[in-house]
């Protein structure tokens, strides 16, 4: 087995041109593939927030959200559906997160509570 302690080799800097050992593709094809996730996440966070700001600074959309039956309906829907496509992994361990920060954020504010009014 060939050794890469030669004079010169410097395996922090990349010189041989490889990210990871028996690496068998072109670097240039794998930063181009970081490029369009990092972009396709990028367009679904723009997407998010764009969604998200419609709904809360035009009223009519809250309002029939919140005060009609089919907003309700549609809620509902979109709200089990999302549920059906989760793993019971994630929905477990989804849940024990939100219990624990329910917890953590319930012991803060009885804490800040007791420390402002008594």
């Amino acid at each position: 087995m060939e050794s890469n302690n030669k004079k010169g080799f410097d395996m922090e800097a990349g010189i041989s041109n490889q990210l990871y050992p028996m690496m068998q593709e072109l670097p240039q094809l794998r930063w181009a593939f970081i490029r369009k996730v990092y972009i396709i996440l990028a367009m679904q966070l723009l997407l998010t927030v764009g969604v998200a700001a419609t709904v809360v600074f035009v009223p009519p959309i809250p309002r029939f959200i919140l005060h009609t039956t089919p907003g309700l309906a549609i809620y509902i829907v979109s709200l089990i559906l999302t549920l059906i496509r989760m793993s019971f992994f994630l929905l477990v361990s989804l849940s024990i997160f939100c219990l624990y920060g329910f917890y953590l954020f319930g012991f803060f504010f009885c804490r800040i509570i007791s420390v402002i009014f008594y």
